[in-house]
């Protein structure tokens, strides 16, 4: 819920807690990130991408778990572009997050 709702600092608590699994999906069968690249939350993947948290991008192609694709297809296109760029070069894009983010 924290993703689909925008709640940017109880993600980041969760990610910083390696007791919660952040892949796991919830009843409707989606994962936090998949709901969050939907809704747009670019500053959510983010710091997901930030933490250095396994992040499950979902199978490529697939219409339910890709998340750069569910991102595209919802007009997410920033979230897209960033999860595109992690899926090709995870630490690169790690590490200019961080910068961007200022840690």
């Amino acid at each position: 819920m924290a993703c689909v709702g925008g709640r940017t600092a109880c993600v980041r608590l969760f990610l910083k807690d390696p007791r919660v699994n952040l892949n796991e999906c919830h009843s409707g069968g989606f994962t936090p990130l998949r709901e969050a690249a939907s809704s747009n939350h670019l500053e959510i993947v983010q710091w997901w991408i930030a933490s250095g948290r396994d992040m499950d991008l979902g199978e490529p192609g697939d219409d339910k778990t890709d998340a750069i694709k569910v991102a595209t297809s919802s007009g997410s296109h920033d979230v897209a572009s960033l999860l595109q760029r992690f899926r090709e070069n995870p630490e690169e894009t790690r590490q200019a997050v961080r910068r961007e983010l200022g840690i």
